[in-house]
């Protein structure tokens, strides 16, 4: 291909931000054909550099390249501007028991890391990258390579272009923006309900438990107030508190910088690796502290039955989702589909039912806000990640039923496709019309 001729042709297409789109979407395809320049590899070729430079260029934005470090890797010396929150300490994960079974396994692994909060000085942060650079902007401090094998980490994501242990490459705007303090609440999983309820908003609580500097404004990325359910859950966590809201790219320099350090410990995207059980490690206090900032939302528990339905998502991972959530209608189920409710509205629905049933899915966040002795049920297959949500569940004190799917063998870019067998779905569900009619 004439790369000289297509960025003609480019030019040509003038203003039209969707047609240019697309003609780099292709030629990006074909050029990574013809060098095989996949993400992962520890070198790239001259062209796939020039190529995002040049794509950088034409959205006014600049390619820089940086050595990623982890956070605590470059903590400060003096003592005062470092905290630790909870140290090293055993972390739950729970295996749920799979139907007709009664029990579950309860896994005890050592978390990765303190919990800690510190602040830095003069330092950087990029917005849609989880990354703050050091005031030498050499080196990009980073949650990816303090908790996982770095050889398996897929370090492009968000506004990372390219990217392995020992360098990234990353699209930055052009401007830089100044502030005095701020509270760095950025990640790049702000556009997902779970990242964002646990990964992002559930770390404020350690800044307000102390308040050494007051209300400060907090950086949050652009992607969490996608949806009004998100910018409610956002206030309702952080009350009063200003928030700057960062676009892609977006540089803000910080003369200091409070950072609250991770406390869920799922890693990004791998390469090569299956998903392990120590994958699911969760801190309680990030549970806690989402209970208490909502529980004002709380309602009574009372006798209702809820079956969360993903027949209206674009990814129903449940492919006979209809027929599942008939069959629970059967027995007095509720139908609900969360994304047409506020998140006031979720609060309250899984706080008072006395039980829920769904496949995995971002809804099953909501968990955090079940009564003890709620039964929860989770559809879904053996190798889907089941202990994600059942870890949750646990944790709150509800008891947890996995109710096995069959695989179909296509995997979907969020996970297992499944179907449920009606016929073993049928007899669980006869199996439970009988408890709560002994109930009653």
């Amino acid at each position: 291909m004439n790369y000289r001729k297509s960025w003609t042709i480019k030019e040509k297409l003038k203003k039209s931000e969707l047609l240019i789109n697309i003609y780099e979407s292709i030629v990006c395809f074909f050029h990574r054909l013809q060098k095989n320049a996949v993400s992962h590899l520890r070198e790239y070729s001259f062209f796939d550099l020039y190529y995002i430079k040049r794509s950088a260029k034409y959205r006014h934005n600049l390619i820089i390249d940086v050595i990623p470090i982890s956070f605590r890797s470059f903590l400060p010396k003096d003592s005062s501007k470092y905290n630790i929150i909870e140290n090293i300490v055993p972390r739950i994960v729970y295996e749920p028991p799979i139907w007709p079974e009664k029990n579950g396994t309860t896994h005890e692994f050592l978390s990765p890391g303190p919990i800690y909060l510190t602040e830095y000085s003069n330092v950087t942060v990029v917005g849609g990258t989880g990354l703050v650079l050091t005031e030498d902007n050499n080196y990009a401090m980073t949650d990816l390579c303090e908790f996982d094998d770095p050889e398996h980490i897929n370090w492009c994501i968000g506004e990372i272009r390219r990217g392995n242990k020992d360098k990234l490459y990353i699209e930055v705007s052009k401007q830089i923006k100044d502030l005095d303090i701020c509270l760095n609440l950025c990640g790049v999983g702000s556009n997902n309900y779970y990242h964002l309820t646990f990964e992002i908003l559930s770390r404020y609580a350690y800044y307000k438990d102390n308040m050494k500097y007051g209300t400060i404004p907090i950086l949050m990325d652009d992607d969490a107030k996608k949806h009004p359910q998100f910018v409610e859950m956002t206030n309702c966590i952080v009350g009063d508190a200003p928030i700057i809201y960062i676009s892609k790219c977006q540089r803000i320099k910080c003369k200091k910088l409070i950072y609250p350090s991770m406390n869920t410990w799922m890693p990004n995207s791998l390469i090569g690796r299956k998903d392990r059980l120590s994958d699911y490690i969760i801190a309680e206090s990030a549970i806690t502290n989402i209970r208490k900032a909502s529980e004002k939302n709380f309602l009574r528990p009372n006798d209702k039955k809820v079956f969360l339905s993903r027949g209206k998502s674009l990814n129903k991972r449940l492919q006979n989702d209809e027929d599942v959530a008939k069959a629970f209608e059967t027995i007095g189920f509720e139908i609900v589909y969360t994304e047409e409710m506020s998140y006031k509205e979720q609060v309250q629905l899984f706080s008072s039912a006395k039980c829920i049933a769904g496949c995995g899915g971002a809804a099953l966040t909501n968990l955090v806000y079940c009564s003890p002795g709620t039964l929860f049920i989770l559809i879904t297959s053996k190798h889907s990640g089941a202990c994600l949500y059942s870890t949750i569940a646990h944790l709150v004190k509800c008891n947890v039923i996995q109710l096995e799917t069959d695989e179909t063998g296509n995997v979907d870019a969020m996970g297992n496709s499944y179907v449920m067998n009606m016929v073993k779905c049928n007899q669980f569900l006869n199996e439970l019309k009988t408890i709560y009619e002994n109930d009653n």
